[in-house]
């Protein structure tokens, strides 16, 4: 489950892994400059913060999200729909 707010905030959790973070705007289209941080448990980047990019699909309500991990050895992707 992910929450963007209108603000930008992003909080969610999914299989005991809590996650916080936030999406800036990156200029006048819909791209976003993502930042995500793992609160540990369960969550495969521990404490880790990840940065990265996102873009949101106004056409399809689809919101896509990449970002590596420090040593760019792996990431995550995200892609979710607006309801």
């Amino acid at each position: 489950v992910v929450a963007i707010a209108a603000s930008g905030a992003i909080a969610g959790s999914g299989n005991g892994c809590n996650f916080s973070g936030a999406a800036v705007l990156h200029g006048s289209v819909n791209v976003f400059d993502v930042t995500i941080k793992f609160n540990g448990g369960l969550c495969i980047f521990g404490t880790s913060t990840l940065t990265g990019v996102g873009f949101f699909d106004a056409t399809t309500k689809t919101l896509y999200a990449v970002a590596p991990n420090a040593s760019r050895t792996d990431g995550f992707l995200f892609l979710g729909n607006k309801p």
